[in-house]
């Protein structure tokens, strides 16, 4: 087995275009993938922060009477 034994074989180039293509087509999903991340976390924290503020004013009121005081516990 000598140096002819490769021959026939296909080896792409480490600059071919093939190689470029994937390496940049894994930074782009990469990429995609930490903004869907972030837009599902940013979506989550709205959501969550509009809840906590909804839910502070009758919280609030229910504190205002004796017998509605057991309700804030829930």
């Amino acid at each position: 087995m000598g140096t002819g034994s490769l021959r026939g074989r296909h080896s792409p180039k480490v600059g071919s275009a093939g190689a470029r293509i994937r390496a940049a087509a894994g930074v782009f999903g990469s990429a995609l993938y930490a903004v869907g991340w972030l837009l599902i976390s940013f979506v989550t924290r709205t959501a969550l922060g509009l809840l906590l503020v909804v839910a502070a004013s009758p919280a609030l009121v229910c504190h205002a009477l004796p017998h509605t005081e057991g309700v804030v516990g829930l």
